[in-house]
């Protein structure tokens, strides 16, 4: 279980840290409360373009931008 585990987070930690700019950019807007950033950023989780997919993410995004 731990090597499963520190497989999970390195692949995490490249997956986030081989982000493009305006990737980074996105995550920043929406962290900030830009309902379209955070829309955009639920997309991006949804379809895992450019990072791990994670469908919890896109919903927890999804619902911020819809308040």
């Amino acid at each position: 279980m731990t090597g499963r585990f520190a497989l999970l987070v390195f692949a995490a930690v490249f997956v986030f840290s081989s982000q493009s700019d305006s990737g980074r950019e996105i995550r920043m807007r929406a962290e900030r409360g830009d309902a379209e950033a955070q829309y955009r950023l639920g997309n991006v989780y949804a379809s895992g373009d450019g990072i791990l997919q994670n469908d919890t993410e896109a919903v927890k995004w999804y619902r911020r931008a819809a308040l």
